[in-house]
């Protein structure tokens, strides 16, 4: 994301820092604490290569987030509001493919 769009996108990140910044957090404790909050089942699995980001990320688990504050953070992030393409098409295609699941009837058992 470059020129203008870099510029609206740096609102957007301006706005989620600053609720971080009133939750104590870094940003990416604000998100990954956001999903934590949003779903049950669903584990965030963050990649890091640096103990002090999977420490960083480990610190999500004690953000605790009210319903108020999960609206203020979509809010500041509508679904719809990231400006400009986040991934190229040829990705993209590569992406749904890999990202299929072969069936379950096609699992090794004791795998």
């Amino acid at each position: 994301m470059t020129g203008e769009n870099f510029e609206k996108n740096k609102v957007l990140q301006e706005q989620l820092e600053a609720i971080a910044e009133k939750k104590n957090c870094s940003l990416n404790q604000l998100a990954l604490a956001w999903v934590l909050h949003k779903v049950n089942d669903v584990v965030p699995i963050p990649g890091t290569t640096k103990k002090a980001n999977l420490e960083s990320n480990i610190g999500a688990v004690a953000v605790a987030l009210s319903k108020e504050e999960i609206a203020e953070i979509e809010a500041a992030l509508p679904i719809d509001g990231i400006a400009g393409g986040v991934t190229l098409p040829v990705n993209m295609q590569l992406s749904r493919h890999y990202a299929l699941s072969p069936p379950l009837s096609s699992w090794k058992e004791g795998i």
